[in-house]
């Protein structure tokens, strides 16, 4: 049967309405909008304000109508008028000379020495703490044999049937045979003296302190013939620029002081590695054949076990 019941009253129109039409009509400037929302009677009507009286006595709000404001006219000046008029009230007479009355200043305290504190830049060494204890690990420490067994090689030779003499062990990294350090603190290593003294520091943890032998050297040591010693099957590490930076200062015969170590060193077959500030292109042959080269700025690489 057909439904002959009739329809919902319809309500007011709302903003839902509006949004509606906008959709249907695909309506977007914002013209059209204001139209829109006039047409469906939404707009808000304008408000006039009229403005407040105060009363200047009770300086209370009242229902006075406010006073019609007068608009404010300006006159133009003529050209005549906008001239500046001297000021008569500033007058400059010529000063009399006067004695003049010189102030005795007392003699102040001298100043007190300050406190020698902290300094205002703050050390840091060639690469991160971290990085460099463990590339000075890796510089020190050399093969042994270790306590423990190597099964893999004791496998071996009992499939080759083969007698066992001693039980194979196992080849470790270790620093247990300490170190030599040959630091340099002479004029061509005066800007580095801080990273030497962190770099002998970081070695004596690494190693162990009683394990560790210093050898300071300075360019006065060539005048009384100083001989760096080297001991073999003992890491030895130079920190120092090997003479290739000469100071005005430097003694005459410093470089050929440490050819003459790297000599010493090449004979004795020791294990000798040099920790550069920087890197050089090319090095004499006696010391070349002598030393491994490691630059400081290499370190970090050394740490990772690149270098």
């Amino acid at each position: 049967m057909p439904d002959h019941r009739s329809p919902a009253p319809r309500g007011p129109i709302g903003w839902g309405d509006a949004l509606t039409a906008a959709h249907q009509l695909d309506l977007a400037a914002t013209g059209q909008l204001d139209a829109l929302v006039d047409l469906l009677g939404l707009s808000a009507p304008e408000q006039e304000t009229s403005p407040v009286v105060i009363d200047s006595v009770s300086g209370r709000p009242t229902d006075r109508p406010a006073a019609p404001s007068t608009p404010r006219t300006i006159s133009s000046l003529k050209d005549d008028e906008l001239r500046i008029l001297r000021d008569q009230r500033t007058v400059a007479e010529e000063l009399q000379d006067e004695p003049v009355e010189l102030v005795a200043f007392e003699e102040e305290p001298p100043l007190e020495p300050t406190e020698v504190g902290q300094p205002s830049v703050p050390y840091e060494p060639p690469i991160p703490a971290n990085q460099l204890r463990a590339a000075l690990t890796m510089l020190v420490r050399r093969a042994r044999i270790s306590d423990k067994v190597d099964v893999e090689a004791a496998i071996a030779l009992f499939a080759e049937q083969r007698p066992f003499v001693e039980l194979p062990r196992q080849i470790e990294q270790s620093t247990v045979h300490g170190a030599t350090v040959v630091a340099d603190v002479g004029p061509g290593m005066l800007p580095y003296l801080d990273d030497v003294a962190r770099l002998v520091a970081e070695i004596g943890q690494i190693v162990g302190e009683p394990q560790l032998t210093v050898q300071w050297v300075e360019e006065i040591a060539s005048r009384d013939n100083h001989v760096l010693l080297v001991e073999p099957g003992r890491p030895v590490v130079v920190v120092s620029t090997l003479g290739a930076v000469r100071p005005p200062t430097e003694l005459p015969g410093a470089r050929e002081r440490w050819f003459a170590f790297a000599d010493t060193a090449w004979e004795a077959g020791a294990d000798v590695v040099a920790l550069v500030p920087h890197r050089g292109r090319r090095w004499p042959r006696s010391l070349d054949r002598a030393m491994r080269f490691v630059a400081w700025d290499d370190l970090a690489e050394v740490g990772r076990g690149h270098g």
